[in-house]
């Protein structure tokens, strides 16, 4: 309601998340959490003022202080939901990276959860796909080419090796081009 973004990076995240997962042999379970836990990976922002959300410039300290909270913000709405108890670790998690240089904690590598892994990708294609008020968006190719670049620092490469094969499959494409 707040972002006219927001709807459809949902729909796009939870679509590539679930092709990515897939890949990596996933059961239903696992894919239901990983649902859920791309669904509602952002819902900490509904407490992120309007103005930083919106901006159209470079976030101050402040402000960027303000929207990394948003991810412990999100676990900690979900966290008391016994059906939602899959999806915390993706939504508290899912701007970690691979080395260690993410937030809220800081985690590296395989201590990240791999569903957070996942969204993390996938969030961070999508953010590089769409124009957003500070930003214009690259081509499918221009982003695809950006997270080859960071795999094996921002992001896991296995991550990044089911999302190239999902990529080849023309499965990305696709769910792109749906919304």
């Amino acid at each position: 309601m707040r972002d006219t973004y927001t709807g459809g990076h949902v729909e796009r995240v939870t679509d590539y998340a679930l092709a990515v997962a897939t890949l990596l042999g996933w059961n239903e379970s696992s894919l239901e959490h990983l649902r859920y836990g791309a669904i509602l990976h952002d819902i900490g922002k509904i407490h992120i003022r309007e103005s930083a959300l919106l901006k159209t410039s470079s976030l101050n300290n402040e402000e960027q202080e303000e929207m990394k909270r948003h991810p412990v913000i999100g676990a900690e709405m979900i966290t008391d939901i016994p059906n939602l108890a899959g999806a915390v670790q993706i939504v508290r998690y899912h701007h970690e990276q691979w080395d260690g240089k993410g937030y809220p904690e800081g985690l590296s590598g395989k201590d990240i959860p791999e569903g957070a892994r996942i969204v993390a990708v996938v969030d961070a294609f999508d953010a590089m796909t769409t124009d957003r008020p500070y930003s214009s968006a690259l081509s499918l190719q221009e982003a695809n080419e950006e997270l080859l670049r960071c795999a094996g620092e921002q992001y896991d490469p296995g991550v990044i090796s089911a999302f190239q094969r999902a990529w080849a499959e023309g499965e990305i494409q696709t769910i792109s081009e749906a919304y």
